[in-house]
Formats: structure tokens, C-alpha cells, sequence
């Protein structure tokens, strides 16, 4: 069977859909300075003030990086090997993959705190990654280096693992379990980081995913930054919030487009070089 071309149909259809539904709530923030149809869906976030054109601008620009993790997502891989090439273990962490990048765009929207739900079924999509996509980093790139590899599997499982059970308990959010937090947030770090150099070595992967993932992972520590930048320098706490907002928005967008592409370059028929276009 030969293999599938990506229709951009969908991809088209939503993203346009989305583009032209910010561009309207723009009018209407600058119409009426409500700015909370516009956060919503961009920075995706209760605003904290009246509209400025500072707010308004920041707010128009975070949307960009949400439509194009739309048509990222919806516009499909580039080339799809037949069910009989693809191998199950390419096919199981396809699909966790996209999974991950589903559950990111569609809980992303909603207010912090989050409930324990979304806590858990973020922190569940995000597991299944860890432990699919295992299999298809070791064979072949990591064969030789079987240390890095548990180190990835034990990384992931305590990081989502551990966000898992925080999450159903309902400790998520509480300041006594701050070190547990700290634990949980340096395996995800080493597990994002040691992911992101297999990858990079794999023959199956795009630079251009890699350089996605690296972005995501820079991105919040970019918006933390901008923050203690703002308040130190004497700006009132509630302007910071659309610039900082926006980074974060920015963060999860690029987090979406790099679990999205991930998958579509594991499309690939395996026996093919990955393209480079697309």
C-alpha cells in the first residue's frame, strides 16, 4: 500500500476559524476595553485590568503561536507509512504523542488553579508519553548507550509518575509539599532534556522538532525572568501580567507544536530519510 499525503483541509478550516474569532474579539477589546473574550483566546487567562494598547497588542500577538500549533497539529505528517510498515511500537507512541498535544491545547484554556482532574489527566497524558516513546528512542539510537536510556525512563516515571499521584491525592497547589514539587520538577526537566538529545540523534526526527522542543523548554524559565525583570525594575504588578501571560501562552503553544510534530515526523515510512520540508 502506497504511502498517505497530509490534507490541509482540516487545518485550514480551524485555524481560520480561530484567527478570524481574535480578530473579532480584538475589535471588541478595542471597541469597548474588555479585554476577557481576547484572553481568553489568547493568553488564556481572566484579564487583570482594563484594556491599554500595550494589553490589547500582547494579546492580539499571543494568538499567533496558538494558530500555528493548530495547523500544526491538524495539517497531519507529511508522508504516512501504510498499517502494515509502521511498527506497533512507532504506532503506540504516535499516539501518545498526540494525545499529550491534544490534552495540552484543550486544558490549556482553563483557569489556574486547575482542578485535580486536569491536574491528573495532563500529568497522565504526559506518562504515557514517557513510557511509549521509550521503545522507540532505544532502538537504534540509544542501543549503545543503555545508561542515558534508564536514566530517561526512570526520569519520566518520576516526574509524571510522581505529578500523577500529587495530582489524584489533591495535593497539587499546597506550599508543604514544595520539595516534592522541586523532585518532580528536576526529573521533568533532566527527562525533557535527555528526550530532546535522543531525538536529536534519531534518524527519525527533524531538527526543526527538536529546535520546537528546545523553545518549550525555554520558554517558561524566559517568562520567569521578564517577571522579576518587571517587578524589580518598579512596574505595577497588574501590567506584568500580559507580557508574562503572553510568554506563557507562548510556552504552551510551542509545547503542543513540539508533542504534534514529534508525532507526525514518527509517520515517516522508517526505510524513508525524514523530509525536510513540511
Amino acid at each position: 500500500m502506497p504511502p498517505r499525503r497530509r490534507s490541509t483541509l482540516l487545518a485550514l478550516i480551524v485555524t481560520g476559524v480561530y484567527v478570524a474569532a481574535v480578530a473579532v474579539a480584538g475589535v471588541v477589546a478595542a471597541a469597548t476595553g474588555d479585554l476577557a473574550l481576547l484572553w481568553r483566546l489568547t493568553i488564556m487567562q481572566e484579564p487583570d485590568a482594563g484594556a491599554t494598547g500595550q494589553d490589547v497588542l500582547i494579546a492580539v500577538l499571543a494568538s499567533v503561536p496558538w494558530a500555528w500549533a493548530l495547523w500544526q497539529c491538524l495539517r497531519g505528517p507529511l508522508e504516512t507509512a501504510s498499517r502494515e510498515e509502521e511498527e506497533p511500537r512507532v504506532r503506540r507512541a504516535r499516539f501518545a504523542l498526540y494525545a499529550a498535544a491534544a490534552t495540552t491545547l484543550l486544558l490549556h484554556p482553563l483557569p489556574a488553579p486547575w482542578p485535580w482532574w486536569a491536574d491528573t489527566v495532563s500529568a497522565l497524558s504526559m506518562w504515557a508519553v514517557a513510557v511509549l516513546i521509550h521503545p522507540v528512542l532505544v532502538r537504534p539510537a540509544l542501543r549503545p548507550r543503555l545508561a542515558r536510556a534508564e536514566t530517561i525512563r526512570s526520569a519520566g516515571a518520576v516526574a509524571f509518575g510522581g505529578m500523577t499521584v500529587l495530582a489524584l491525592l489533591g495535593l497539587v497547589g499546597l506550599p508543604e509539599i514544595d520539595p516534592l514539587y522541586l523532585v518532580v520538577g528536576v526529573a521533568t526537566l533532566i527527562w525533557t532534556v535527555l528526550v530532546l538529545l535522543a531525538q536529536r540523534d534519531h534518524e527519525r526526527w527533524r531538527p526543526v522538532t527538536v529546535a520546537y522542543g528546545i523553545a518549550a523548554l525555554v520558554t517558561p524559565y524566559v517568562s520567569v525572568l521578564v517577571a522579576a525583570v518587571l517587578v524589580m525594575s518598579g512596574t505595577p504588578v497588574e501590567p506584568v501580567s500580559a507580557p508574562v501571560g503572553g510568554l506563557g501562552a507562548l510556552a504552551g503553544a510551542l509545547q503542543v507544536i513540539w508533542l504534534a510534530r514529534s508525532g507526525h515526523d514518527l509517520a515517516a515510512p522508517a526505510s524513508r530519510p525524514v523530509p525536510v520540508t513540511g
